[in-house]
């Protein structure tokens, strides 16, 4: 959870693997970011699966 420099959105993730950012003073989610979930090929480095962090880079308070 993050709130932006002004206070006027916040930023959440959700259990469904997406990412809200809610308008406090409109009370309502104005963008919602799915995450991208794709299994690792055989041969490539990591785990079977990533999962994106709650906290990504690309979802800042604007």
């Amino acid at each position: 959870m993050k709130f932006s420099k002004d206070g006027r959105e916040l930023v959440v993730g959700n259990s469904n693997e997406s990412i809200c950012i809610y308008d406090l003073r409109a009370n309502k989610v104005t963008e919602r970011i799915h995450a991208h979930v794709r299994r690792l090929e055989d041969g490539e480095k990591g785990t079977r699966e990533r999962r994106p962090s709650a906290t990504a880079a690309h979802a800042q308070p604007r």
